[in-house]
């Protein structure tokens, strides 16, 4: 998408990962506010469970950003790569708890899904603003999904400096 910054103008290309992630966060962080302005209009109490919604925007901030490097890397390399991104994100999608609940899921399909990293982002987001819970709660899904993410991001840098002098010939 941004091929024309890569060829033309000496310009540091691990922005552009970035740009993404950053113009995401806006969308991100206008539908927190809708949340807090919901709970307004509905009389609801913020409770400090609210601020939970900062770590977990963090959270997936990291992991997108680690995520966009890796993805980023091979997408110039391998053009039909973005296609199965898409795939990946659509069943991704359907495999995180936004539009089904846990708790009316057999026990071992929850267990199966809870492998999805955005599980415990989007599992956090509600029990922050629904039920009331708190992250450190889930000591082993936290540890999972950091540990995940860790992976991702030094995968997705490494991958990136190494196959960084191939960008400008590649697009």
């Amino acid at each position: 998408e941004y091929s024309y910054l890569v060829k033309k103008v000496k310009f540091d290309v691990e922005i552009i990962p970035i740009v993404k992630i950053v113009s995401a966060a806006f969308v991100h962080i206008f539908f927190i506010a809708f949340i807090f302005f919901m709970y307004a209009i509905l009389r609801e109490d913020i409770t400090i469970y609210c601020i939970q919604s900062i770590y977990y925007s963090f959270a997936l901030t990291i992991l997108g950003f680690g995520a966009g490097m890796l993805v980023a890397s091979i997408t110039v390399l391998f053009k039909d790569f973005a296609q199965i991104v898409n795939v990946v994100l659509q069943i991704g999608f359907w495999a995180a708890p936004i539009y089904w609940n846990p708790d009316n899921m057999e026990g071992w399909v929850v267990t199966v899904l809870k492998f999805n990293p955005v599980y415990y982002i989007i599992s956090g987001y509600r029990g922050a603003f629904v039920s009331q819970d708190v992250f450190w709660n889930h000591p082993f899904q936290t540890a999972y999904f950091w540990i995940f993410t860790m992976v991702i991001c030094v995968m997705g840098c490494k991958l990136f400096t190494s196959l960084r002098p191939f960008f400008a010939d590649e697009i």
